[in-house]
């Protein structure tokens, strides 16, 4: 249990903003007051607190990539930030795999000089440095507050493996 002096240091959910284009920035949805690490991990053990942080990194990612694709940037950020999405490890692997493969135009973009089977390997290996950079971070982020420990360490492993065995289906089909 965290005590209360602590539940109050910890933060709470940052609202990033991204800018589409020259257009104004487009603020993501609002996460509520309560998102903070203590409750997230008393609702949900860690699940969204985890999610919170992969959001930012996906965020500066989707920033990056809505730069060079406009059917990334038609779809919008609230597609990947909707704060009442589920957070179970099956949700949040499936979000975090669609997002990552919906920069694979992007990607071919930037490396038309590549066979396919070249760009399919770097293609891969860049997500996955992704992806292991995103949950590397929020390991670390639990473990330096002593909360990466039973349920919160279930559900960050299982969505691991989720989001793992999703992109070997995708890249390596049987």
């Amino acid at each position: 249990m965290i005590s209360p002096l602590a539940a109050q240091l910890l933060p709470t959910v940052n609202k990033p903003s991204i800018s589409k284009g020259s257009d104004s920035p487009v603020a993501l949805p609002s996460r509520s007051k309560s998102a903070g690490l203590a409750d997230s991990i008393m609702q949900d053990g860690g699940l969204g607190f985890l999610r919170s942080r992969l959001d930012e990194s996906m965020g500066a990612l989707f920033e990056k990539a809505a730069e060079d694709n406009p059917e990334l940037a038609a779809t919008g950020p609230a597609a990947f930030f909707n704060a009442s999405a589920d957070v179970t490890p099956e949700a949040t692997a499936d979000r975090i795999v669609g997002f990552a493969l919906g920069l694979k135009g992007t990607y071919s973009r930037q490396n038309s000089e590549l066979s396919e089977a070249e760009l399919m390997a770097g293609f891969e290996s860049e997500i996955r440095r992704g992806i292991r950079e995103g949950f590397g971070n929020a390991r670390g982020i639990l473990g330096d507050l002593d909360l990466h420990s039973g349920q919160v360490e279930e559900n960050v492993d299982a969505t691991w493996d989720l989001v793992q065995q999703k992109l070997a289906e995708y890249f390596h089909p049987a």
